[in-house]
């Protein structure tokens, strides 16, 4: 039995071993990656091309953004907007490189509201899912972190292919919670060194799954 744990981790990363620790350690700790495949480049697309249009390198919004063009062209009028920022945490919370982080965490877009609030949206491909809401909590306890100034964030992300739009709002009163809840949500995951199998709704399309010819026993 390995005795190898993950020393890093991302929303992403916490998002998998929360679906099923045996695909997170094949991942994460093993390299056994999941091919590309049509959706995941698809994701990647719609990113690349969101990033584009804000920082003015294309002009027409193109027809896969189109669900958001009113805001996509307010975001891209401001001349104070970030696109994919990298930043990395040490275990303590305090920045650090993104190649040294314990934490790391790619922001698709933020900007400044006014001297003590911002603004974040991530990109979303695909379906729905609640879920998804707490990755606005972790990039609010990091722009809070990074900047000390800040006192209000609005956070959102935008599912491109729906038009859908999710919204949260945290202040910097909400950062002691958010510090323990993250804290307790990756505890198990650092420490974990058997990754033991979760069967579950996704098993069906998992690339580790037997039925795709992977290691897992489901």
């Amino acid at each position: 039995m390995s005795s190898e744990t993950m020393k890093t981790w991302s929303y992403s990363r916490w998002k998998t071993y929360a679906q099923c620790p045996y695909k997170a350690g094949q991942q994460y700790v093993h390299g056994v990656r999941e091919p590309s495949n049509a959706a995941m480049d698809r994701g990647s697309a719609n990113h690349d091309m969101a990033q584009k249009y804000v920082e003015g390198t294309i002009s027409i919004i193109p027809y896969e953004l189109a669900k958001f063009e009113v805001q996509f062209q307010t975001v891209a009028k401001r001349d104070d907007v970030y696109c994919e920022l990298e930043w990395g945490f040490a275990s303590n919370w305090e920045p650090c490189d993104y190649a040294d982080g314990w934490l790391r965490m790619r922001l698709d877009t933020f900007y400044f509201k006014s001297p003590d609030a911002l603004h974040v949206t991530d990109y979303k491909t695909g379906r729905v899912y609640d879920e998804n809401e707490k990755q606005l909590s972790l990039y609010a306890l990091g722009c809070f972190i990074k900047f000390p100034s800040i006192q209000k964030i609005d956070a959102d992300l935008w599912y491109l292919d729906h038009g859908i739009t999710r919204a949260s709002e945290f202040t910097r009163d909400d950062v002691p919670d958010l510090l323990d809840v993250w804290n307790a949500r990756v505890a198990p995951m650092l420490i974990d060194t058997e990754f033991v199998p979760c069967p579950n709704q996704y098993c069906r399309n998992c690339y580790h799954s037997h039925t795709k010819h992977g290691t897992c026993i489901f």
